[in-house]
Parts: structure tokens; sequence; C-alpha cells
């Protein structure tokens, strides 16, 4: 008994193994000990720490106990995998890959696709149609009737066409269109999730309660998915403002002998960089190559606007590589005037790494300025530059 108690531990831990890729810093290989939304709690009992997660991933997803049967398509956007479905006036009852009842409110369900299961984009719609749509498969063809969808059995799809109730076989039924449509313009969603049969959530909270994550959709819907199942949580979305992605409220750069008037095509070539280095396709810093950032040269003051609910600039500040042997500036940022971070920055001292409060920040402005050597090499890269919320 004592060795079966020991596997079942094992196993447990085993299933709880992630690799968490924080708010800054390098991916982690971790034990998850509690998950609440974006915080977790990492590492064994009476040595964990929290991590602010900006991707959770797990490394072995156990295979669905129950083949898929259906797609439902949320109106939060949400796709939703499950081994059966049915409905009765204004719920749907779901049976999950685990084969565990799950029940949500059927005003949250926009399509449900029986057929071509392997396309996981959801069901055409009809911009002019009033009322539901029932896509009924024939021989080759699929044909689109518009009426009023009823309850769904597992042998039929109820359907009203001109006042007349039709139960049609489900096995024929390849999709069916409530008239309700998709939100737009959604918000980014606090978390997006996949899972091992392919769906893809949008959550506004998740939490990992034994072996089961609690997800409360941006709809609303509450489902409980088996933890084994779960591929990716990732909070990204939504949460930063990449530099090199906004536009800038301000740019001014001004050479080291003065000129009363820049030519363009000076200022054209000094001008701030965007996901590219100075002379290379990328931004290479301490030997390391990036994809986002900006490459900025003295003297460049460059201001943005902060979003709403900014709390943090990160970036990785550090000369360009092609010239690190001769490259210093000095940095500063600053936050509605007031200094937030002031130093040289030179290549034979490597790479900076910024973390700076911008909470209540209504403008950030960044100058470049000259340093040891005039002009000479000064190509800053601020790499993954980035507001977050």
């Amino acid at each position: 008994m004592t060795q079966l108690l020991w596997a079942i531990a094992l196993l447990a831990a085993v299933e709880r193994d992630a690799r968490i890729e924080p708010l800054s810093g390098e991916a982690q290989d971790v034990r998850i000990a509690s998950l609440v939304n974006d915080q977790v709690r990492v590492g064994e009992s009476g040595e964990e720490k929290s991590i602010t997660a900006l991707r959770v991933t797990r490394p072995q997803v156990a295979p669905p106990a129950n083949p898929l049967a259906a797609w439902l398509f949320l109106t939060d956007g949400s796709r939703l995998g499950v081994a059966s479905v049915e409905t009765a006036k204004s719920s749907a009852k779901l049976t999950l890959s685990d084969g565990t009842k799950a029940e949500i409110p059927l005003s949250l369900v926009r399509a449900i696709r029986f057929g071509k299961l392997d396309d996981t984009t959801a069901p055409a719609e009809k911009a002019d149609a009033a009322g539901d749509l029932i896509g009924v498969r024939k021989q080759e063809t699929t044909d689109y009737l518009e009426g009023v969808v009823g309850d769904i059995t597992p042998t039929a799809v109820n359907f009203s066409l001109e006042g007349s109730s039709v139960p049609v076989n489900r096995a024929k039924v390849e999709s069916v269109v409530y008239s309700r449509r998709a939100a737009k313009d959604e918000p980014a969603a606090n978390c997006l999730l996949e899972d091992a049969l392919g769906s893809a959530i949008r959550a506004k909270q998740v939490s990992l309660k034994e072996d089961r994550l609690a997800v409360v959709t941006d709809g609303g819907a509450e489902l409980t998915l088996p933890w084994n199942s779960i591929k990716t949580l990732d909070f990204s979305a939504g949460r930063f403002l990449y530099l090199a992605d906004a536009k800038p409220e301000s740019v001014d750069w001004q050479p080291y002998f003065g000129l009363s008037q820049p030519n363009p095509t000076m200022l054209r070539y000094f001008e701030p960089r965007r996901n590219r280095g100075r002379e290379t396709a990328d931004l290479r810093v301490g030997g390391k190559s990036y994809s986002r950032g900006l490459a900025l040269t003295s003297r460049t003051e460059i201001s943005y606007k902060v979003p709403a609910q900014a709390k943090r600039f990160m970036a990785i500040a550090g000369i360009d590589d092609v010239v690190k042997e001769t490259g210093s500036v000095q940095l500063q940022i600053s936050g509605d005037g007031k200094l937030l971070f002031g130093r040289k920055i030179s290549g034979r001292e490597g790479p900076q790494e910024l973390d700076l409060d911008v909470s209540n920040v209504r403008r950030l402005t960044i100058l470049v300025d000259y340093g040891e050597g005039l002009d000479i090499g000064d190509y800053l890269n601020l790499c993954e530059a980035r507001i977050v919320k």
C-alpha cells in the first residue's frame, strides 16, 4: 500500500512539471505548487517561490480519453472541443475529453461543428441571415437552411422551418450557427489556453485545483478542465506594448556638430530603426540576437504616450555588438519629466537590464546622449523594449 501511495504521489508530482517563461528573465523548468492566473508558486514544500508567468507550457500532455465529437465556438471567440454535446432550452450539456460533465448557458454558444472536425474554423455565417442556420450534408455538398434551431439530442437536431418543426438526423448535420454574433473588437484575454484536443479558450480567470484547472471564459462560461490535458497557458496577449510597434509622440535627433537645419538625408539615416539593428537585420547585444526593439543613435530624444494601467517599462539596453569596443552613450529615461534611469551604457561593460516603475506615468521619454567617444559608435539597442500592464 505504501508503494502504491508513493507511486500515485510521484505521478501527481510529474503532472505538475512545466516550463515557465517569466515576465523577465530566462525560461525555467519547474514544478508547480499552485497557480492563480499568472501568479505561480513553484518548488517543493518549504522552498517555494512566486513567479509572474508570461507563459506556462506543459512538456507532457495526456492524450484525450474520449475522441473529439464536436467543436463549440463561443461568442467570446473561444473554441472548445468536446466528446459530446446536447442542448435543452437554455443550456448546453457537454462531456469533456476525460469524460467529466459540464454545463454552460446556451446563450454563450455561437456555433457548433459536428462534421469536418479537422477544420477548426467557425462555420460560415450569412451576413443577411435573420435566424439560425443549419448545415445539412448532401453527398459532397452542404445545404444551409435558415430557421430556428431547437434542442439537440444524441440522434437529432430539432429545427423549425417556416413554422414546421423537423427532427434532422444528427449524423447528417455538419453544423449549426445561432443568430447571435461573435463579439466585435474583442479585448485581449487575460489568458489564452490550449489543450490536447486543440481547444483555444479565451479566459479571464484560471486557477489550478488539485488535478483540474478551473476556467472562467471571457464570456462567463465556467469550466473545469483536466490539468493533464492542458498544453499552454499564455498570459502575454494585450499585456505588452512594444515600443517598436507604437507610434512615438515626438522624435528629435541632433548631430554632434550642430547644424541649424539637418538635411532630410541625414535625418532619415539617423532616425530610430524598428526591429532591426543599424547595420544588421536583427539587434545584437551581448552576443545575443533579438528580433524586437529599437536601434537609436546619439543624440536622439524620443517620447511615447503610456497607456492606462501600465506598470513597468522593461528592456535590455546595450551597445550594438558591431561597435561594442568603441560604443558609449549616456542613457536617460524619464516619466513625465522625472528621471527614472540615468547612466552610461558602454559596449565594454555589457548590456543593462531595465525594469522601471511607470505606474501613473503619462509620457515616457528616452534620451540617448553622447558618451566618451563623441558620436563614434553610438549605436544603442533597446531590445525587447516594452511597456507592461
